[in-house]
């Protein structure tokens, strides 16, 4: 009976030992897993950093060009009120000589 329970016991630590194993590598492959997870992370991280920049950029010229063509609008707009007075001046003119 004694060597049975020892049999027994042998067979449960053997049982362990290739259980504490199969862990073992479930643990590595996950780390190894969690790794390249990790790795691609940072890849996004840079992607997203690196669009950002040029989102930043983008909207500086949007900016940039928007206020150019207000200013060019502003400048339209006072050379077409300066035409039509000058229109206005030229058409009293020539009602008052006619």
């Amino acid at each position: 009976e004694l060597t049975h329970d020892l049999e027994m016991k042998e067979l449960e630590a053997r049982q362990q030992d290739v259980l504490d194993r199969e862990l073992e590598e479930k643990c590595r492959a996950m780390e190894a897993q969690l790794q390249e997870k990790e790795k691609d992370n940072l890849e996004l991280r840079k992607e997203l950093q690196h669009k950002e920049t040029l989102v930043a950029a983008l909207r500086s010229s949007l900016r940039t060009k928007e206020r150019r063509f207000l200013e060019e609008l502003k400048r339209r707009s006072h050379r077409v009120t300066i035409l039509d007075t000058e229109l206005q001046k030229q058409t009293e003119a020539a009602a008052y000589l006619s």
